[in-house]
């Protein structure tokens, strides 16, 4: 197995010393990469409570075990789900694994907002969501409709914005461990998860992508915003179905590349603000600099 890894010597949250490993794509998700010494206990704290926790059970919990992706505790209990019923009753059971076919529920997001300068919603209903389901093993999931009779089948709840600051943590990651010189963005969010500047910066693109061998694909590139270079990462989790594609707006182009200034860049406080509506907010700032006057 070729594990790859990089380093920085400084948190690439908070630009403090860094203290800890980071994998950029969570090792639940079937991550081995990860950047040496590139986060502090803070901010791994953090992001733990608020991002990895969350997201690594609930509508994600089928989907890894059938994929057999690294827990905590490889426990092989029961996989508990809830039966809906044709009369909307709720039937809660817990599932046998080699009864699991592997469901798996995400969401096609909106673009992000800052391709077309569009105020963020900040209102699930107003965001045209779409859930996609689909299951690893079809067979198996026959077998499973006449053992477990029911309409729908739910998973979990997928929670909105800390699913957006996963993708945000995978793309920002993602784009540090490619070595790519950038001005980051998504610090923010990934650390205190302001839904405005989610929606701003994480959404997602019409379509699927095609099945792929691997868990998880990604990939970055420069577009263009107005005049402005800015590094994109794209991303299909679960790849491995056809699933949606993500795209994340990672970081401005620097003008040049100063070593100095670029390890200032990073050594920020970092503070929790309303970002939608006080002038000194960076999304104000941003809406201000690429066609919304912010008012």
């Amino acid at each position: 197995m070729n594990v790859e890894t990089s380093y920085t010597g400084f948190c690439i949250y908070c630009g403090d010393a860094g203290t800890t490993d980071e994998h950029h794509i969570s090792q639940w998700l079937g991550g081995i990469s990860y950047i040496k010494k590139s986060c502090c206990y803070k901010c791994q704290k953090i992001i733990n409570d608020g991002i990895e926790n969350p997201m690594s059970k609930g509508i994600f919990w089928s989907p890894r075990k059938f994929l057999g992706l690294r827990s905590s505790s490889n426990s092989k209990d029961p996989l508990p789900l809830t039966l809906i019923k044709s009369d909307s009753e709720e039937v809660k059971v817990k599932v046998p694994l080699e009864h699991n076919p592997g469901f798996l529920t995400l969401v096609a997001l909106p673009e992000p907002s800052i391709l077309s300068c569009d105020r963020p919603t900040l209102r699930t209903g107003e965001m045209n969501l779409q859930f996609i389901t689909s299951v690893f093993d079809p067979e198996k999931h026959e077998e499973f409709k006449r053992r477990y009779p029911s309409e729908y089948v739910a998973t979990g709840e997928l929670k909105l914005v800390p699913f957006m600051r996963l993708l945000a943590k995978i793309a920002h990651g993602f784009a540090i461990h490619s070595g790519i010189p950038f001005r980051p963005l998504l610090r923010e969010f990934i650390l205190y998860g302001d839904r405005a500047q989610g929606e701003f910066f994480v959404g997602g693109q019409s379509g699927f992508g095609p099945k792929s061998e691997h868990s998880i694909v990604y990939e970055a590139d420069w577009i263009n915003i107005r005049g402005t270079d800015f590094l994109e990462v794209r991303i299909q989790l679960f790849a491995l179905a056809s699933m949606p594609v993500y795209r994340i707006i990672v970081g401005e182009a620097l003008d040049y590349i100063d070593c100095e200034v670029f390890e200032k860049m990073w050594n920020i406080d970092i503070e929790l603000r309303d970002l939608t509506t006080k002038k000194e907010g960076y999304l104000y700032q941003m809406l201000l600099k690429y066609g919304d006057d912010g008012s």
